[in-house]
């Protein structure tokens, strides 16, 4: 009884998981590649500061949130966090920018987060449908270099930068 208790609740979490990743759609439609994961995060935080990694994230919509794992600092001074359940959706990008500056870095963020933004009130709407309620949206990016390889010499982004953005929506 027991083994079947636990296939019923395994055979419930992947259909929250294909039915959250249906919300995703239209981002995979712009050529986005969705990930829907169970993990923690640490709400009220931005930031690892105090670890090795000291990346701080772009709070896009909602609470600032990082995710959790064994090495997050959980206490700073009188500052302490605990962690907290979450189903994680992550959509992540290669972009190309042709001239990398502070200024093209903010404006290609801009763009991003508008089309997000403008798509918020509808994921919201069908995340309550599934009894979740989304709590935040934090970007990250990683920069890869130039697409300046032999493979890239007949792409037109040939020598361009290379940027990967990230961006996780935390539901509870």
């Amino acid at each position: 009884m027991k083994h079947l208790k636990l296939f019923e609740a395994f055979q419930n979490t992947e259909e929250l998981k294909e039915d959250l990743s249906h919300l995703f759609i239209q981002f995979e439609e712009d050529g986005w590649n969705v990930k829907v994961n169970y993990n923690q995060i640490v709400p009220d935080r931005n930031d690892w500061t105090g670890n090795l990694q000291s990346t701080k994230v772009r709070n896009v919509w909602g609470g600032e949130f990082i995710d959790y794992h064994k090495d997050v600092v959980m206490s700073q001074g009188q500052k302490s966090w605990r962690p907290k359940d979450a189903i994680i959706v992550t959509i992540s990008k290669v972009n190309y920018i042709k001239e990398l500056t502070n200024e093209s870095i903010e404006d290609h963020w801009k763009q991003i987060d508008q089309k997000i933004n403008s798509r918020i009130p509808t994921i919201k709407n069908r995340a309550e449908k599934l009894d979740l309620e989304l709590y935040g949206v934090h970007g990250k990016w990683f920069h890869s270099g130039q697409a300046s390889h032999p493979d890239f010499e007949l792409e037109p982004h040939y020598k361009w930068d290379i940027l990967i953005d990230s961006i996780s929506f935390a539901f509870h």
